[in-house]
């Protein structure tokens, strides 16, 4: 099933106008919650991905991406977490066989098991397909596999990493993080004295999220559950950099995978949500969040100024500029960074796992 995530072009009845910033003028602060936001970063990153997998084919080049930092020592891949309504689990299923691929079957999942909104696209073509085919991609989780409680990964998985440690990288609706907020001390008995609002803001040094449209208008993600999208963003006190529609749009990618095994899942994943078409391009809108969660700013992506995100409950947002968060939306660094990005997530797209070629010396 085919979206576009400009389901609409809404606009906000509310305007701002702040007169004209210069850029020199929004560089960070020491004391800002942006301090901790490299233009370039030089550190392991330990990533937990939180996708809608099944709605758009994106996700799975994200989690390629995830994988492919993860083969050269620059990410640590800590969980893979489902946002959409996986009654059936083949968001976790699809997972487990593109992190097979990579050679990491073992890396914890999680799916939405509590409010979630109920989406025609959860046991989509591809993940139905490529999750029920254990015996090509050598996974072992399935429909009928009991894949754990996000909220329990969560809390988890947070509570035992150091202050300030996780990047939590966020490219589908933001259901699983809101629910997680809402969470007490010793949730579930599980004898974590702190809330789901408290570890987040304890654990997690940058919320990365791929939703909206910058500097305004409207988008899947943040549309399929505004009320979350609304209630992580004005609540949860962690420094947040959004991807948006314009962005990843322009960045077709896709095409190399082509030129990778025909058991490459997700190869497979993109030529049947093109419906057979290979190559086949779609916009790079996740992948585009987990370059800027590893590489940094790099020689693709510049800040906006700083502001706040202002959601709606209909998922409509627009962008408060000034000192009133501290947050901030990627924007393409120039005219020529379109073209490098979208040939370097098509290298990455094309790499060959480290678990099948033993060479972690790639670009």
């Amino acid at each position: 099933m085919f979206f576009d995530r400009s389901l609409k072009a809404l606009s906000l009845c509310l305007l701002v106008t702040l007169g004209p910033i210069a850029c020199s003028e929004l560089e960070p602060q020491a004391d800002s919650p942006q301090a901790s936001l490299p233009a370039v970063n030089t550190q392991l990153e330990k990533i937990i991905i939180d996708t809608d997998m099944g709605g758009d084919v994106d996700d799975v080049g994200a989690l390629a991406v995830a994988h492919y930092y993860a083969d050269r020592g620059q990410a640590e891949l800590l969980a893979v977490i489902a946002s959409i309504d996986q009654r059936s689990s083949w968001a976790a299923a699809a997972s487990d066989a593109v992190n097979t691929y990579y050679g990491r079957p073992d890396i914890v999942l999680g799916v939405n098991k509590g409010p979630a909104v109920a989406f025609a696209g959860d046991a989509s073509n591809f993940t139905l397909h490529i999750g029920a085919n254990d015996e090509l991609y050598g996974h072992d989780v399935d429909s009928e596999t009991l894949v754990e409680d996000a909220i329990d990964v969560y809390r988890r998985l947070l509570n035992d990493q150091p202050d300030q440690s996780v990047s939590l990288v966020v490219i589908g609706w933001k259901s699983n993080i809101a629910n997680l907020m809402t969470t007490g001390a010793n949730y579930n008995d599980d004898g974590i004295d702190k809330t789901g609002k408290q570890l987040l803001e304890q654990k997690v040094k940058r919320l990365i999220v791929m939703g909206g449209q910058y500097p305004s208008g409207s988008e899947f993600n943040f549309e399929l559950d505004g009320p979350s999208a609304s209630f992580v963003t004005s609540e949860l006190n962690v420094p947040m950099v959004f991807t948006g529609y314009e962005l990843g749009t322009v960045v077709q990618t896709g095409e190399s995978l082509v030129n990778t095994p025909s058991d490459n899942p997700v190869r497979e994943a993109y030529r049947l949500y093109g419906r057979g078409i290979e190559p086949y391009n779609r916009a790079s809108w996740d992948l585009s969040a987990v370059v800027y969660a590893v590489e940094g700013l790099s020689e693709y992506f510049s800040y906006s100024e700083s502001g706040k995100n202002l959601v709606a409950f209909d998922g409509s947002n627009a962008w408060l500029g000034g000192d009133l968060k501290g947050d901030r939306y990627l924007q393409l660094k120039d005219s020529g960074a379109r073209v490098k990005l979208r040939d370097r997530l098509n290298e990455i797209l094309e790499a060959l796992p480290v678990a099948q070629t033993g060479d972690s010396s790639g670009s």
